[in-house]
């Protein structure tokens, strides 16, 4: 007598079914990924750093007050302090 092949018996195989393919791990000739374009918007270019948390409150106090941006913040102070930098009497060269 052949044994009932209920779904209980067969356990999660018997619902599901059975794998049709199992996966494969990626081989070493695949192609790498492309590197990712830069992200320019307008005339700004999106930039990451990192700041320690204080500055980025004080940053944060000041666009509130300020009622403003936290970009057109931390714009204007790289802005205040490039100017202040530039030599006196020269244009900074472009990288």
């Amino acid at each position: 007598m052949a044994k009932k092949n209920n779904i209980i018996a067969a356990g999660l195989n018997g619902i599901l079914g059975p794998a049709t393919a199992t996966p494969q791990a990626p081989t070493a000739t695949a192609a790498p990924d492309a590197p990712k374009p830069e992200r320019i918007k307008g005339n700004y270019k999106t930039v990451c750093y990192s700041i320690p948390p204080e500055l980025a409150e004080k940053i944060r106090y000041i666009a509130y007050w300020d009622r403003k941006k936290l970009n057109a913040v931390v714009t204007e102070a790289f802005e205040m302090y490039c100017n202040a930098w530039a030599p006196a009497g020269e244009k900074p060269k472009k990288l």
